[in-house]
């Protein structure tokens, strides 16, 4: 029989947490879920993620340079 605790030292240290995950049988109503969803949110909730996803697609020093840039284009 194995030793338990190389058992334990062979899991990967993450876990997935399948009740936030839910099942649906069609595109429309993923969508509605979806949007029940971010309905749900608070307004400083939605504004992270969006933070969040702007820092993902456009690193975090690309909005800082073209904001400077448009503030000394329009002085």
């Amino acid at each position: 029989m194995p030793d338990p605790r190389k058992i334990k030292a062979m899991r990967k240290p993450y876990h997935l947490d399948r009740s936030c995950f839910i099942l649906v049988d069609s595109l429309v109503e993923a969508h509605a879920e979806d949007c029940a969803f971010w309905q749900s949110a608070t307004p400083q909730q939605r504004m992270r993620h969006v933070e969040h996803l702007r820092r993902v697609n456009y690193g975090t020093h690309r909005a800082t340079q073209r904001l400077q840039r448009v503030l000394e284009i329009s002085e």
